[in-house]
């Protein structure tokens, strides 16, 4: 129970799902009574079945594992800024670091960007799948999933406005795209960088050292390629299986950064393009007349891939890439 000089909440942790439409239709009229003096949630863990004539060790095992369940969903200590912090911290480290690995290949090997970053594709959710499973071994021996909970920590990065919710990764995003213009076209070291991806060799007989350059480049991809993998598991789910990697959301955003032309600013237009349909496959249940269509909600999952298409089709003859992206630097070539 948490009580604050405005409200309570309690919190009640069952084991177990309710699937008797009475008790359902009884706790949503006493939440009911209750909501003028409190606010009541109720969150569920799944249960382990017991064997018929269990023993008492089998018995105290089943409880274990479904007492560090429910511990999943008890509140953290740790104050929101906190948890927002270390968190993005986190994610944005440990994308710097993957990234290095394309890093030290393509530009100090010269090893080809689209076999390495191939290969980075399928090791980063491997890796991620060995990493997990071996955190939830080591609390608990016999789980062996890759799955994260996290229903609690997940109520840090949302922000209630009346009826109205968002994350706090909206208010990154904008900070993002405008700081990334800022940098690009207004400070030395973002003209420099784009210098580097046009002509590396111009860039090279004026003093800027390319390689420094690129692996800065390559570091920046990085953070915000890890930020961006934070706030795809954290977005609608409270819990993740990292089985499931990212659903070609990689390619989709290469589909919008080609659509907006390197450019910050119509990369942020076209995210949000992409975005309204990515969206409108969780939500077009609540449009009448969207459900008077009768389409089968599999082709709504499928809109952000079948727009990236006719996108693509249209606007990659015209695109105009940094004139040496993908090329090693060699500074024998002019």
């Amino acid at each position: 129970i948490r009580r604050d000089k405005k409200s309570m909440k309690i919190t009640v942790i069952t084991v177990g799902k309710i699937k008797e439409k009475y008790l359902k239709d009884a706790i949503a009229e006493y939440s009911k009574r209750l909501s003028r003096y409190c606010k009541l949630e109720i969150l569920e863990v799944a249960d382990e079945k017991t064997p018929d004539g269990a023993s008492e060790l089998v018995v105290s095992q089943i409880k274990e594992k479904e007492a560090e369940r429910m511990e999943k969903y008890l509140p953290d200590s740790a104050p929101a800024p906190v948890v927002i912090l270390l968190v993005v911290l986190a994610s944005v480290l440990v994308g710097m670091i993957f990234s290095l690995l394309l890093g030290v290949a393509a530009i100090h090997f010269n090893a080809d960007q689209t076999l390495v970053g191939t290969a980075l594709n399928l090791l980063g959710p491997a890796a991620a799948v060995v990493i997990v499973r071996a955190i939830n071994m080591a609390e608990n021996p016999d789980n062996v999933s890759s799955t994260v909970a996290y229903k609690v920590a997940k109520k840090a990065f949302l922000i209630r406005i009346g009826k109205f919710e968002f994350s706090w990764f909206m208010l990154f995003a904008l900070l993002i795209l405008l700081a990334s213009y800022v940098v690009l076209y207004k400070t030395r070291f973002g003209l420099r960088l784009m210098a580097c991806g046009e002509h590396p060799q111009a860039a090279d007989s004026v003093g800027i050292n390319v390689f420094k350059m690129r692996y800065a480049g390559v570091l920046i991809s990085g953070a915000l390629g890890g930020l961006g993998g934070l706030v795809y598991i954290t977005a609608g789910v409270s819990e993740w299986k990292f089985e499931n990697g990212v659903a070609g959301f990689g390619f989709l955003a290469l589909a919008v950064m080609i659509f907006g032309q390197w450019k910050p600013v119509n990369i942020g237009l076209a995210a949000l393009l992409f975005g309204l349909f990515r969206a409108l496959s969780n939500v077009y249940t609540g449009f009448d007349a969207l459900v008077a269509l009768k389409l089968p909600s599999t082709l709504y999952n499928m809109f952000p891939y079948i727009i990236s298409l006719i996108v693509l089709v249209f606007v990659s003859k015209n695109s105009r890439a940094p004139k040496a992206e993908g090329i090693p630097y060699d500074k024998g070539q002019r």
